[in-house]
């Protein structure tokens, strides 16, 4: 009945409103045009026996802006998440911006609850992953693609999945904003290959509950530009080994605002030796008077920033943590670096052009100030 009501191709024609619950014993795929509304998780259902392959598949190759697909207020049940490898739903080729899946329930199914492949700008709002043998949801080699308010819960692989997504020059950056994640044995959120992508106002729990002890609530792995801001991020009660912001050959992450809790010392933030150009500001952590807990791989020679503004103590209005500072001119020369003692980055053997008229200095000066001019240390009198 279902397959039947979804035949039609042309625009309007496939619409189907769907109430009750539904035994489907083989898989579905659908193309472009197509209109599928429930009445809500509760009341809609589709409940799939088959144990491989993909239960429902969108797969849409649009030739024109109204070509989209919509799906709305279902459950979409598999047969346990022990058995076999079915993916629940994918939705795979160029899914046009006004494409919208809402208020879905995937869940049960062998492998990934939600598989998003090569496609363009969809929209995925309120959709509840849990209970599945892979991850809960992976989006593969797409752009513009954007979850809102989502959930991934207690699924075996990692919550959200971000592999090979976003493009330096693509116009709509992937995005996660307001969606959560809780009790999934992997990574809550794992990027890899992905450039852009938004994290925003979501609430992100590492709690690896079969012992993959290295889990990380959000881990970049050789991503460009990733922004998160405005985050939760927790292990939900401490556990050995978790980490909360895991940096491995990622570049040009900006971390805003974030919260870190729970975490051991040192892996709030981990940046490993490959990566460069991150910040962290503005953040509050796990440590001591509630500072960002940090282990960096680089050691002194980093370009890694960790910047707290709370410090130690109340009266700090800003501190800087980061194991070196440095000051550059806007073409990149380096002028001023700081780390165990400030040095500067070049010097002249000029003289004054006028003596001075000053008497002459004590015999004897008060101390001494050691500096590094251009790579040479140097002590400086003072009286």
């Amino acid at each position: 009945a279902v397959a039947a009501a979804a035949a039609g191709s042309a625009v309007g024609a496939g619409r189907m409103y769907i109430d009750g619950i539904f035994k489907i014993t083989s898989a579905q795929s659908y193309g472009d045009r197509i209109h599928i509304y429930g009445d809500g998780p509760e009341d809609s259902a589709l409940v799939f026996t088959i144990t491989s392959g993909v239960a429902l598949e969108f797969n849409n190759t649009p030739g024109s802006f109204d070509a989209n697909v919509k799906m709305t207020g279902f459950r979409i049940e598999g047969p346990g998440k022990a058995s076999g490898t079915a993916v629940g739903l994918q939705i795979e080729g160029a899914v046009w911006t006004n494409s919208i899946f809402r208020d879905l329930v995937v869940t049960q199914f062998g492998s990934h609850g939600v598989y998003v492949k090569d496609a363009l700008t969809a929209n995925l709002q309120e959709i509840y992953s849990n209970n599945n043998g892979g991850d809960a949801f992976v989006i593969e080699q797409s752009n513009g693609i954007r979850l809102y308010a989502c959930m991934a819960e207690s699924c075996n692989g990692k919550g959200y999945n971000w592999t090979n997504t976003g493009t330096a020059g693509e116009k709509y950056a992937p995005a996660m904003v307001e969606c959560h994640a809780e009790e999934n044995i992997g990574d809550a959120v794992f990027a890899q290959q992905t450039v852009g992508l938004q994290i925003i106002g979501s609430w992100i729990q590492v709690s690896s509950p079969s012992g993959a002890t290295s889990a990380a609530a959000i881990r970049l792995d050789q991503t460009v530009k990733v922004q998160l801001m405005g985050l939760q991020i927790s292990t939900g009660g401490t556990t050995t080994n978790l980490i909360g912001l895991s940096l491995e050959g990622a570049s040009g992450t900006r971390c805003v605002s974030v919260n870190f809790d729970q975490f051991q010392a040192n892996r709030d933030v981990i940046a490993d030796a490959s990566a460069v150009s991150n910040l962290v500001a503005f953040c509050t952590g796990s440590g001591a008077q509630g500072q960002v807990s940090y282990t960096d791989a680089n050691g002194a020679t980093s370009t890694n920033v960790v910047i707290d503004t709370f410090g130690s103590t109340s009266n700090r209005g800003y501190e800087s943590r980061a194991v070196r500072h440095s000051l550059r001119k806007v073409d990149g020369t380096e002028i001023l670096r700081v780390a165990d003692r400030v040095q500067f980055m070049n010097h002249t053997t000029a003289t004054s052009a006028s003596a001075g008229g000053a008497t002459a200095l004590p015999a004897t000066p008060t101390g001494y100030v050691l500096l590094n001019v251009n790579g040479t240390d140097r002590y400086f009198a003072f009286y």
